[in-house]
């Protein structure tokens, strides 16, 4: 926690960039969504979106997107 604020404070981040955060949060949300649902959920890298998973399917799982 202390390296973010710093690194925060100084625009600088020694753990790892915006992209590798993203790509890693997708990866656990994406894991969440596949448990809850207990589907395989796709990802469409291009457009950086889930591709099978609709608003009503989130919402029965509550999570909203």
């Amino acid at each position: 926690m202390k390296e973010e604020h710093s690194g925060v404070l100084l625009s600088r981040c020694e753990s790892c960039g915006i992209e590798e955060g993203f790509e890693e949060t997708m990866s656990a949300y994406m894991s969440t969504i596949a448990y809850r649902l207990g589907k395989i959920v796709g990802w469409d890298a291009e457009n950086r979106r889930i591709t099978n998973v609709d608003q009503a399917e989130l919402e029965s799982i509550g999570i909203a997107w």
